[in-house]
């Protein structure tokens, strides 16, 4: 045979190889325990004289050393143990497994080896699942050159057996074999015939190299371990709804090709959720025990699902890791493993305090707890929701933690002497008849035909004024907006400045269809944006009355407010996340908003400030402009104003909150459409009764 060694990776199935080669050695010199002895006592006597204390007869257990040796076994004596004696006796009273026990007999074979056992000193052993694996001495034998340590054991029992080598098999079919064992597939012809033409003295081992370094390697190796874990993408009962747990399986896969170490391999598995700062890689390595069936028929009962599910997993941790069918200590003591049912419910506590339910009526896709799997381009999309709940969070936090000397501030500026405002940057006059108590002057409009003679906005007017030379609204340019309006239905713009394609980046002021008075200051619709608006019925139909929206500049809603008659209406906040430009070079359009929004009554007296205007500042300008001047409010009162300031902090709070929590769900909704996510452990805060 050609002379190779074996990575790393290789050696753990040569060791058992050798080790399962030794022992079979071995057999012939000396009787072992669990090879050959407790078989026949667990065939023969357990039913009666087992773990299950229920069955157990004349209290006598030869399923432990103490129970054996206290009255059945007489060590290095086997003609006097009562064991051998009850075995061959011929009588039918006595005779043991009695004639009603439905059991074959021991043969003579047994009894040799029940005898031998005995006199050897009846040497007791545990459970081969408990036993660390010996390295065993290589066997001193001849082997062909460019033999290994694994040809020695092979060859000495082939000697046993009278039998010897065959010729070492053709290129073509080692190669062939070693990719099907190691990958699952065949070679290429490309491969072989590489192979064939390598001459060198570690060829195949280059060949297997190769291969390990393949990822098909951890495919190939991943297979009896997920038959084992009972890997499967839909739930398995009647419904069989689909779920996902692909990205356990590719762990799998994954810790097979990086050779992870079969401690940490164990662990992460097992619970790999609980480990200090867990990674979601460790996490993801739970969903071993996620991978039982799910039942999701309406009816079923929660509770008896769950005890379902922790028995499934106490039955599938304890064959892959411990070798054992602990299932049957459900029910009783284990009548041919070494588990009594307390050790069952003992282990089943491990698995028992986990936060996923026993049942999902009706429930497809995964169920919680999950891990979310991103690529490259989610995780970019999710860093921009976290950064919106964050901002959203943040601005929160800083109203709550500033209110009491928010609230002293803002009361302090309201009563402060305000200097008188400037006069406007734009100013327009929108009719020529004052009709029906409509306030201003009368004033020709700039320019004829833009507008009816009554200026009865009932259609789809083009109202562009071309005022972009006279002001530009930008995010840190203060600016104070004053209109008259006198809606005849709601639904409709006062002003606007926006660019709807653009993401409606500009400012607009708008009537809704309850007569609440909205206003938007936007960069980018909804992520970079304010909007404020008061509440339902701020106008009344056929009614005149004047409006202004106040924006100081500073990026937030605080400092951006509706005033209707001189008086300061309580802003509730829905969005207040706007951080860059709100630059366009779109018109300005009186009574509608792009091609949209057109309103229908009658507006007047339009004017732009270039600065914010307080309150005292705007009820001297609601007066001015008032065409009755006897309905003119007097100076607020103190009491009043911090009725409105609370009434205001209390809106733009919950205006806030609601803002968070669109944010979340936000996030949560593009979570569930477009990342992949898989079922995984995890523990309750508090133990399960």
């Amino acid at each position: 045979m050609q002379q190779f060694s074996f990575p790393r990776a290789m050696t753990g199935v040569l060791f058992a190889f050798a080790t399962i080669s030794a022992s079979l050695a071995q057999a012939e010199a000396s009787v072992d325990f669990n090879r050959d002895i407790q078989p026949i006592l667990a065939k023969k006597c357990y039913n009666c004289h087992g773990p299950d204390e229920h069955q157990r007869k004349a209290k006598l257990r030869l399923d432990t050393e103490e129970g054996a040796t206290l009255e059945a076994i007489l060590r290095g004596n086997p003609d006097d143990s009562p064991l051998m004696h009850h075995i061959l006796t011929d009588d039918p009273d006595d005779i043991m497994p009695p004639p009603d026990a439905n059991l074959e007999a021991v043969t003579p074979e047994e009894i040799a080896k029940l005898r031998a056992w005995i006199a050897d000193g009846a040497p007791w052993a545990q459970h081969w699942a408990f036993v660390t694996p010996q390295r065993p001495e290589i066997p001193q034998v001849d082997v062909p050159e460019g033999s290994n340590a694994v040809d020695a054991f092979l060859q000495e029992r082939l000697k046993q057996e009278g039998l010897s080598l065959a010729p070492e098999a053709a290129k073509e079919k080692l190669i062939r074999r070693a990719t099907f064992d190691l990958t699952g597939l065949p070679p290429t012809l490309e491969e072989v015939d590489a192979y064939l033409a390598d001459a060198s003295p570690d060829a195949f081992e280059k060949v297997v190299d190769r291969l390990l370094a393949s990822p098909h390697y951890g495919e190939r190796m991943a297979m009896d371990w997920l038959d084992g874990a009972r890997y499967a993408d839909t739930n398995g009962y009647q419904n069989d709804f689909d779920r996902f747990m692909w990205p356990w399986r590719d762990w799998v896969i994954n810790a097979y090709n990086d050779n992870m170490p079969f401690d940490q391999f164990t662990i992460e598995q097992i619970a790999g959720d609980m480990l200090p700062d867990a990674t979601d890689s460790q996490r993801i390595a739970t969903g071993f025990n996620r991978n039982n069936r799910a039942v999701t028929e309406a009816g079923s009962i929660e509770e008896e699902w769950h005890l379902e599910n922790i028995v499934d997993r106490v039955e599938t941790t304890s064959a892959v890791w411990l070798g054992l069918t602990m299932g049957c200590g459900r029910c009783h003591g284990h009548k041919y493993d070494p588990m009594s049912q307390k050790e069952f419910y003992q282990f089943f506590a491990f698995l028992n305090n986990t936060v996923d339910r026993g049942f999902y009526n009706e429930t497809r896709g995964n169920t919680g707890p999950i891990v979310s799997i991103p690529g490259l381009a989610e995780t970019k999309e999710l860093a921009r929701y976290d950064k919106r709940v964050a901002r959203a969070e943040d601005a929160l936090k800083k109203l709550d933690s500033a209110k009491k000397d928010k609230r002293a501030q803002w009361l302090e500026a309201l009563l402060e002497t305000e200097a008188p405002a400037d006069k406007p940057a734009l100013e327009i006059p929108l009719h020529e008849n004052a009709e029906n108590g409509t306030p201003g002057k009368t004033v020709q409009w700039l320019e004829e035909g833009l507008f009816d003679k009554s200026l009865n906005l009932v259609g789809a007017p083009d109202s562009r004024v071309d005022a972009g030379e006279i002001f530009t609204f930008d995010r840190r340019r203060p600016f104070a907006v004053s209109i008259w309006v006198r809606p005849e239905a709601g639904g409709g713009a006062l002003f606007s400045k926006m660019d709807d394609k653009d993401n409606f980046r500009g400012v607009d002021l708008l009537v809704a269809e309850d007569f609440h008075i909205m206003a938007h200051i936007i960069h980018k619709w909804p992520d970079d944006a304010i909007k404020v608006k008061t509440p339902a019925n701020a106008l009344k139909a056929g009614v005149w009355s004047h409006v202004v929206l106040s924006y100081d500049g500073n990026s937030n809603a605080e400092g951006t407010r509706i005033y209707v008659n001189g008086r300061l209406a309580s802003n509730a906040v829905e969005t207040d996340t706007l951080t860059n430009s709100i630059f366009t070079e779109s018109p300005i359009l009186l009574g509608s908003r792009s091609h949209s929004a057109h309103l229908k009554g009658a507006l007047s007296s339009f004017q732009v400030y270039e600065s914010a205007l307080g309150p005292k500042s705007i009820k001297e300008l609601f007066q001015v402009t008032l065409s009755e001047p006897a309905q003119a409010e007097g100076e607020p009162h103190k009491k009043d104003l911090w009725k409105i300031h609370d009434q205001v902090f209390l809106a733009t709070r919950k205006g806030r909150q609601d803002i968070v929590a669109q944010a979340k769900k936000e996030r949560e909704d593009y979570k569930r459409a477009n990342i992949p996510t898989v079922m995984v452990m995890e523990e309750r805060t508090e133990r399960r009764p």
